[in-house]
């Protein structure tokens, strides 16, 4: 009896710890779980922020910035009208002609800004026509050969989703002109049945994965990535360049016309 006794409270013990080490499992997986989530959504927080100032310097510079640098070119021009006729311009005139043509650069830059910060064709038209415009316009300004591929007729995704690929992939772009010695860039938009896919490849120096410790760049396209759902994968040799794949859960809102 004495034997059975003590057995019976051995295995009770020993169902007990067991319990007691389940429910501490279980425990920190809730609390992983909730940490995870609590991390997306600081994410996600601060990704809504940034675009949301991304807006509202974006209006701020075509309301305010614009349109006061568009009345001085007006008035610049009216001043240029009042001088009298002379067969030499005078050091007034070439004042005025340059100080236009100053104005008029001014301007070209802030409409530039403005439609690096809210590209109009990734809001009108949406991510295929906006990532064609982006990879036509650094083709003409670097010299590189740059290869854009999408389907005709791509269809539309939910603005966050668009937004966000498009955001990466312009990352993406200045990663490669800034330091991987690349002369020819492929980006390819390929929809599929439960997703979209993003491949971004480049003929660079490369480099090797062991030998480099990812920084917060790339950190960051892979949380703005994973917001989505989605996964970010890059991959190198010394001597081959570099492939970044991208896949993201995707539902199309409607074909373009």
């Amino acid at each position: 009896m004495g034997t059975a006794v003590v057995v019976t409270l051995l295995v009770f013990i020993f169902l007990m710890v067991v319990l007691a080490q389940r429910r501490m499992i279980n425990y920190q997986v809730e609390l992983r779980t909730l940490q995870a989530v609590r991390q997306q959504e600081l994410f996600k927080a601060a990704f809504e922020a940034q675009e949301s100032e991304r807006q509202r310097l974006a209006a701020d510079l075509h309301d305010s910035v614009g349109q006061v640098l568009s009345a001085i070119k007006l008035n610049l021009h009216r001043l240029k009208r009042l001088e009298p006729l002379a067969p030499e311009p005078t050091a007034r005139q070439q004042l005025l002609a340059a100080t236009s043509s100053l104005a008029d650069d001014c301007i070209s830059e802030t409409r530039h800004i403005i439609r690096n910060i809210l590209p109009p064709l990734l809001t009108d038209y949406g991510l295929v026509e906006a990532l064609g415009h982006l990879a036509g316009k650094l083709a003409s300004s670097t010299g590189l050969t740059i290869d854009f591929q999408a389907p005709a007729n791509s269809p539309r995704y939910g603005r966050e989703l668009e937004l966000t690929l498009y955001r990466v992939v312009q990352e993406l772009f200045s990663n490669a002109l800034k330091h991987s010695q690349a002369t020819a860039i492929t980006c390819e938009v390929q929809p599929q049945p439960a997703g979209l896919v993003v491949t971004f490849t480049d003929n660079g120096i490369g480099f090797r994965p062991e030998q480099v410790t990812l920084g917060l760049g790339l950190k960051n396209l892979e949380s703005r990535v994973g917001l989505l759902g989605g996964t970010l994968a890059t991959t190198s040799g010394p001597h081959g360049g570099t492939r970044t794949h991208i896949w993201v859960p995707a539902t199309p809102v409607a074909a373009i016309p």
